[in-house]
């Protein structure tokens, strides 16, 4: 895999914007590519449904449908919240982050997720 497309999923504007500049000044910048940054799981559809997206860094508060299989899309999920969460077991994310930790965790779990 040359890069990580990512696609962020968040429905405050301000949010995915700081998200972005974040990923495009990070020390990996090199190794991922912004795909797209939507408010909503019906603007994530058309994202999902081609095979760019490799990483997706959603709000977990946004409701996604359970059908949604990221082993068979390959597609590797990083939620965040602002509430803290025990058992991620009722989510279909591999790691999820307290969004107050997300600027100092995000990059530690992109590299233990992709192995890099």
């Amino acid at each position: 895999m040359d890069k990580i497309n990512v696609l962020i999923i968040d429905p405050h504007d301000f949010f995915r914007n700081t998200l972005i500049d974040f990923l495009n000044h990070s020390p990996i910048s090199h190794k991922l590519e912004i795909k797209g940054a939507v408010a909503n799981s019906e603007e994530m559809s058309k994202f999902l449904n081609s095979d760019e997206i490799n990483l997706v860094l959603i709000d977990i508060t946004i409701p996604v449908s359970k059908n949604f299989n990221t082993d068979q899309n390959k597609i590797k999920i990083i939620g965040y919240t602002m509430y803290d969460i025990v058992d991620k077991s009722n989510f279909l994310v591999h790691k999820i982050v307290r969004k107050d930790e997300i600027f100092e965790k995000l990059i530690e779990n992109i590299l233990k997720l992709y192995q890099i």
